[in-house]
């Protein structure tokens, strides 16, 4: 028979009653629990506020977008041609999902009682649809054809936009266009364009109000009519990638196939304040984690501890009776063990649990001005939850040292002193 594990069964487990032990075992559990729950919802909360921010900016425009080289600041893109030579090049490549065309142009949009500054982006055939369809809040997104012969008038607004005008789904809106420095205008008496007249086909809300009060959604036709161009013209190419971490490599493997003739730039570089923000999250994160670590790693050791003091005489038995420290260091480990990994059960199925619930229900719900989002996200992610159970794990194993050692250090005789 196994000597140690013998014992360890014996004195391990909540039914010790004895002194102390049973309140500690409870409270030392409890604490790993709670401990490692809050970390996971901790990970899982920022994982999810950053995936979702990072999709919405990504919706609104792509992972690589390539364009010509512009003088100055302009909104305004020089036009390029559809089918340029690269897109087959960059089709080839497994981590690039989808390629869309587009146009961009600011215009000004007036009520009888209100008028916005916002950005026409247009979209052809081609536009990928997926985050508008999530992100519906009333009517029926278009789908643009891109016939040069039945220019769409219908166009998709925010629902910011929305609430400002006073407008909503089948209303007018009239638009004004100003020229660039330059372009072609038809009538040659002014750098204004006659206004143009637009039915709102559908209304989005994605929360962030950044974007959602300067994007407009029409048909790439109308930016073409207005710039002169020739219906072969964009402003340039939205790349969509399957996973986030190749966005670096994507992007060079695009600036490389479309060559110096074109400017590359991934939705980091586009939008670098508040990627950096996002990135400043990780130290909340780390913060956390390090404050719950340091309470289950005292908690531990004070635990261990005070089940040892209670077996001061039991220790003095066996080494009497011939057991060396060994076999008395694998009787506490065993009980340490069960502690921890029951504490770390405990708290993956609080922490997951809470977390798929809020995924599911969303009950709690968040300031949408504020947080960009109506619900607390959490997104949970394999190597995350290991990478935080392995972290426990360690520094639990860490924890058992100093209180396991001071167990070998008594002796016979102090155990009779403690009688």
């Amino acid at each position: 028979m196994n000597t140690p594990f013998f014992i360890a069964k014996r004195i391990t487990g909540l039914r010790s009653r004895e002194g102390y032990s049973g309140p500690m075992v409870v409270v030392a559990i409890s604490g790993i629990a709670l401990g490692l729950a809050v970390m996971i919802l901790s990970v899982g909360v920022v994982r999810g506020f950053r995936q979702t921010i990072r999709e919405k900016i990504i919706g609104f425009g792509s992972h690589v977008r390539i364009t010509e080289f512009a003088v100055g600041n302009s909104l305004e893109s020089p036009p390029m041609k559809k089918d340029a030579d690269f897109v087959p090049i960059l089709l080839q490549e497994d981590k690039i999902k989808h390629i869309q065309t587009f146009a961009i142009k600011p215009g000004i949009i007036k009520t009888d009682e209100e008028i916005q500054g916002v950005i026409f982006k247009g979209a052809g055939k081609d536009f990928n649809w997926h985050f508008f369809e999530q992100n519906l809040k009333d009517g029926t997104l278009p789908r643009y054809t891109e016939d040069s012969l039945n220019i769409s008038t219908d166009i998709v607004i925010s629902n910011e936009i929305a609430k400002k005008l006073r407008v909503g789904v089948n209303d007018t809106l009239v638009s004004f266009f100003i020229n660039r420095a330059g372009e072609r205008n038809p009538d040659f008496t002014s750098p204004q364009r006659p206004p143009r007249k637009f039915r709102i086909a559908a209304i989005y809300e994605t929360g962030l109000s950044d974007f959602d009060e300067k994007f407009i959604l029409c048909d790439i036709n109308v930016i073409r009519d207005l710039n002169n161009w020739f219906f072969d013209k964009i402003s340039g190419y939205e790349v969509l990638i399957n996973r986030f971490d190749d966005l670096q490599e994507v992007s060079d493997y695009a600036d490389m196939a479309a060559g110096f003739q074109y400017k590359v730039e991934n939705v980091r570089q586009l939008n670098r304040a508040i990627f950096d923000w996002l990135e400043q999250q990780d130290i909340n994160v780390i913060i956390i984690i390090t404050l719950m670590l340091t309470v289950g790693v005292m908690g531990m050791i004070s635990a261990l501890l005070i089940l040892i003091l209670e077996r001061v005489q039991m220790i003095g038995i066996l080494k009497t009776l011939g057991m060396n420290n060994q076999s008395i260091r694998k009787i506490f480990y065993m009980r340490a063990l069960y502690i921890l990994f029951t504490g770390i059960l405990a708290g993956n199925i609080v922490g997951i649990g809470l977390g798929v619930m809020q995924q599911q229900t969303g009950i709690i719900k968040l300031d949408k001005e504020s947080y960009y989002m109506d619900t607390v996200p959490v997104f949970f992610d394999v190597w995350g939850l290991l990478g935080i159970n392995v972290l426990t794990l360690a520094f639990g194993l860490l924890a058992l040292i100093l209180p396991v050692f001071m167990a070998t250090r008594i002796t016979p005789l102090e155990a009779i002193r403690t009688d």
